[in-house]
């Protein structure tokens, strides 16, 4: 029997790769699993590279050429018609533009017809009906695999959309952290003047003229105005409780002080000074 060495030359000829394939298809024979493959299969070691083309599909699932490797492997040395089967078909879906599919395809078939023929053998009439349950067993392995990788992606999706949410809040409460800053700093200190001197003409002799009594008033002096001081995480409604022991008369702080905190009350800042009516 022709080994993979054999065979894999003999498609290249018959078929042709394209470029971009045949790149591809270089490229994953360097991969360190794929060559210590095809070093077993050289040393007739065929047990050992079937191992290093699994090692190398768990690490790239992708590697077409792996596929198609460990496919002839099992249909040339291990009778492992269904295994082969399968590969084959992977290589096919990863590879469905090259020019050497019409050749894997039959190569497919054939694998197909000698997994009929020996569960013929081996298992009698019944053969036909385990090989349909296997084959759609292998079909359900299929559209699980496709399923996985579908929510890998939109996992890897959801991730990336996460950290840039993330980097965003991130930015935000930097920004929130520096207007904080710039809010509670104290001012800075006044300029000092030295008070100018003005000259008071004397007038120790200048008669003043007398003042009419004053007459009082008859209303009430006004109260003197209270006021509050606002503190970190103060907000209307609390400082109405505060002062009140209602929340829901913060519209009358408002409306006091409307020339600083806006119509909506929504200026309210740290060390502000507000009129309590």
């Amino acid at each position: 029997m022709k080994t993979i060495l054999h065979i894999l030359p003999a498609l290249a000829l018959l078929a042709g790769c394209r470029p971009d394939t045949a790149g591809r298809e270089a490229r994953e024979r360097e991969l360190p699993h794929m060559r210590q493959a095809l070093e077993a299969e050289q040393q007739g070691d065929f047990a050992k590279a079937a191992r290093h083309y699994h090692d190398s599909l768990m690490a790239n699932p992708e590697a077409a050429s792996a596929h198609l490797g460990l496919a002839i492997l099992l249909q040339e040395h291990q009778e492992d018609f269904l295994g082969a089967a399968y590969h084959y078909q992977r290589y096919l879906d990863l590879n469905p533009r090259a020019q050497k599919t019409e050749t894997v395809r039959n190569r497919k078939t054939l694998a197909e017809q000698q997994l009929t023929q020996h569960l013929v053998r081996t298992h009698g009439a019944a053969a036909s009906i385990i090989h349909q349950n296997l084959v759609q067993d292998n079909q359900t392995f299929k559209e699980k695999i496709a399923g996985l990788e579908a929510e890998k992606t939109r996992l890897e999706h959801e991730n990336k959309t996460l950290e840039a949410a993330v980097k965003n809040q991130a930015a935000e409460i930097e920004r929130q952290k520096r207007l904080l800053d710039r809010m509670t700093a104290p001012a800075p200190a006044q300029l000092q003047t030295q008070p100018r001197r003005v000259d008071i003409p004397d007038i120790s002799n200048v008669k003043t003229p007398a003042r009419p009594p004053a007459v009082p008033s008859l209303e009430p002096p006004p109260a003197p105005k209270r006021t509050y001081t606002v503190q970190p995480g103060d907000t209307l409604r609390r400082i109405a409780e505060k002062h009140y022991n209602d929340p829901r008369k913060w519209t009358a702080i408002r409306d006091a002080n409307k020339d600083i905190l806006g119509g909506d009350g929504d200026h309210l800042r740290v060390n502000q000074v507000l009129i309590i009516p």
